[in-house]
Parts: structure tokens; C-alpha cells; sequence
């Protein structure tokens, strides 16, 4: 797809029709991953961004029933953070429908250490 300014943006897919690349003129600036590159029920567990300036990710987890209930954002790609670096990390409390019923938000890291930073009750 080419916008009014020339921008070419170009979606790779899988065999699922599940998106697993983007690349903006030319260069890729997202990859998918599904199911921690394994068999599982396409739930969209890393998006690694690529910036130009180090790679990132945000990281997402499931339930049994398929529902996120947890996600980082800014996740190391090389594994380089170190314990000052902190990553919001927000977790969601679910009712029995799948509804968001409360988002909470840690400062923390990948290697689970954090501060509660704040909560939002949605009910």
C-alpha cells in the first residue's frame, strides 16, 4: 500500500492470514510471533519492534481460555536491560465473561521484579 506521500507499506501474513511482518519502505519495522513460535491457538504472544536504534518487543500472556492477561512493553530483544531499566508491565483482572475488570501497572523488568505503579478499576 502506497500513501499520498510515496510511504510504501507492505504486511507480510502467514499461512493462518495472520499478519507476521511489516515493512515500511522496504524495511521491516515489525515481526509477529504466535504462540512463543510454536503450535498453540494464535494468540499474539511478541510483537519485536525494530526502530533502527535496537530492537524492542512487547510481550503478551494467556489464560487458558485464550484471554490476555498480562503484557509488557519495551522488552529487551538481546537480553541487555539491566536491573535499573524498568518496563511497564500491566496485568489484567478478568471476570468470568473475558471482561477487563481491573488494569493494574508495575514498573518492572523481564526478569519479574517491580513496583506497583497504579491501578484502574473498570467496574
Amino acid at each position: 500500500m502506497t500513501n499520498a506521500v510515496g510511504t510504501v507499506t507492505h504486511t507480510d501474513y502467514d499461512i493462518l492470514d495472520r499478519p507476521i511482518a511489516i515493512s515500511i519502505n522496504g524495511t521491516q519495522t515489525q515481526q509477529m510471533e504466535y504462540d512463543n513460535g510454536g503450535v498453540g491457538d494464535g494468540n499474539l504472544t511478541k510483537i519485536t519492534y525494530h526502530p533502527g536504534t535496537g530492537d524492542f518487543a512487547t510481550l503478551n500472556w494467556y489464560h487458558w481460555r485464550d484471554r490476555m492477561v498480562a503484557s509488557l512493553q519495551g522488552a529487551s530483544v538481546s537480553g541487555s536491560d539491566d536491573a535499573d531499566t524498568n518496563r511497564p508491565l500491566t496485568y489484567f483482572v478478568l471476570d468470568n465473561l473475558g471482561e477487563k475488570t481491573t488494569t493494574e501497572v508495575f514498573d518492572g523488568t523481564e526478569k519479574g521484579t517491580g513496583q506497583k505503579r497504579g491501578r484502574e478499576s473498570l467496574i
